[in-house]
C-alpha cells in the first residue's frame, strides 16, 4: 500500500511584485513534488498583482489583506494553511524543480526535525541576462541554537517548516521590519533539530527593492531580536556566552546610535547610546557620544557643521 504524501502548504507574500510573482507560482507548478497547495497573501499591494495571477486563481488560495509587512503577511498564510509541513516562497524568489521533493526525502527519515533548509544562489538581476553569484551558506544542521545565535544562517525562500512548531513558539513577530525570520529560527531551534541540504535548489533575488537595503531598519531589528533571546533565555546560554553577547549588542546599539546620530534624531540617537552603555559599561565610544548629547545636545548642530569644515571626527 502506497503511503500518502505529506501535504505541503506553500506560503507566497507578495506587495508589489507583480513584475515577479508569476515567475515564483511557475516555480512552484514546475516541483516534482505534487501534493502541495499555494498561498499566495497580497500584502495591500497596490499594483496590478491581482490581475496578473488571475489566470491562477482556480490553482491557488488568494487571499488580500491590508498591509502588514513581511511577518503579517506569512502569519496569515500559516493560519490559512492545511498542510502538515509548511513552504516559505518570497514573491520574488524562484525554486529549483527538485526542491520539495529533496526536502520532504529528509522529512520522511527524520521524524524530529523541525526546518529542512538547503544552499542558495544569489541572483543578481539588472537585465534581461541572469547573472548567478555563487553563495554557499554556512552548514546549519541538527541542534543550532548557537549556530544561529552568531548569525542568520536560513533564507526564507530555502525552508520548510513543520508546522507544529508555529504551535510551540508562535507566529512570526509583527513588530519587526526585518530579520523576523532569523527570530523564528532562534525560537524553533530552541525544540527542534534542523537539517541542511548543500545544494542551491533556490535562486534568491536581489535587487533595489530588497529589505535588507534599509541598513537602519535592518541594524534596529538585529538589535530587537538578539535582546529579545536573551532576556527570554536565562537557561539556554551560558555566563561568558551572556557577557560575550552583552558586548555585541553594546556594538550593535552603539551601530544604530550612531545612524541616529548622522541622520540628526538626537533623541533616537540617545536612546540606543544608552542602551550601548546599560550592555557594556566600558563601551567608551557609546559614552562619550551619549555625554556629549546630554550636555551639549544645543550645540550638535554647531559642533557637526564644525566637524565637516575641519574633515575631523567629533
Amino acid at each position: 500500500m502506497l503511503m500518502m504524501k505529506r501535504l505541503v502548504s506553500v506560503i507566497i507574500p507578495s506587495y508589489n511584485s507583480s513584475a515577479f510573482v508569476v515567475e515564483a507560482l511557475n516555480s512552484v507548478f514546475r516541483q516534482t513534488y505534487r501534493n502541495f497547495e499555494i498561498i499566495l497573501i497580497d500584502d495591500g499591494s497596490t499594483d496590478n498583482t491581482r490581475e496578473i495571477i488571475r489566470p491562477f486563481e482556480k490553482k491557488i488560495k488568494y487571499y488580500y489583506q491590508n498591509n502588514e509587512g513581511l511577518s503579517g503577511a506569512r502569519n496569515s498564510g500559516i493560519n490559512q494553511s492545511q498542510g502538515e509541513w509548511v513552504a516559505f516562497l518570497d514573491a520574488d524568489d524562484v525554486w529549483h524543480s527538485d526542491k520539495l521533493s529533496k526536502q520532504m526525502d529528509i522529512v520522511e527519515k527524520n521524524s524530529n526535525i523541525g526546518i529542512v533548509h538547503s544552499d542558495i544562489w544569489h541572483w543578481n538581476a539588472g537585465d534581461n541576462n541572469k547573472t548567478f553569484v555563487d553563495s554557499e551558506r554556512e552548514k546549519c544542521s541538527g541542534f543550532c541554537y548557537y549556530e544561529l545565535l552568531e548569525r542568520n544562517r536560513i533564507l526564507p525562500s530555502a525552508a520548510v517548516v513543520k508546522k507544529k512548531c508555529f504551535d510551540k513558539v508562535g507566529l512570526f513577530d509583527k513588530g519587526l521590519r526585518s530579520v523576523e525570520d532569523w527570530d523564528m529560527w532562534l525560537r524553533i531551534s530552541r525544540y527542534y533539530r534542523i537539517s541542511f541540504i548543500p545544494e542551491r535548489l533556490v535562486d534568491y533575488r536581489v535587487h533595489d527593492q530588497a529589505l535588507t537595503k534599509n541598513e537602519l531598519t535592518m541594524r534596529k531589528s538585529e538589535f530587537a531580536v538578539l535582546k529579545k533571546t536573551i532576556e527570554s533565555d536565562p537557561g539556554l546560554i551560558d555566563k561568558q556566552m551572556r557577557k560575550n553577547i552583552r558586548k555585541r549588542l553594546s556594538r550593535m546599539a552603539y551601530g544604530v546610535g550612531y545612524l541616529y546620530y548622522d541622520s540628526e534624531d538626537y533623541k533616537s540617537a540617545k536612546k540606543y547610546f544608552r542602551n550601548a552603555v546599560n550592555m557594556d559599561p566600558k563601551n567608551a565610544k557609546a559614552i562619550l557620544y551619549m555625554c556629549s548629547l546630554a550636555l551639549f545636545e544645543k550645540r550638535v548642530s554647531y559642533l557637526r557643521g564644525l566637524k565637516k569644515k575641519l574633515g575631523s571626527k567629533l
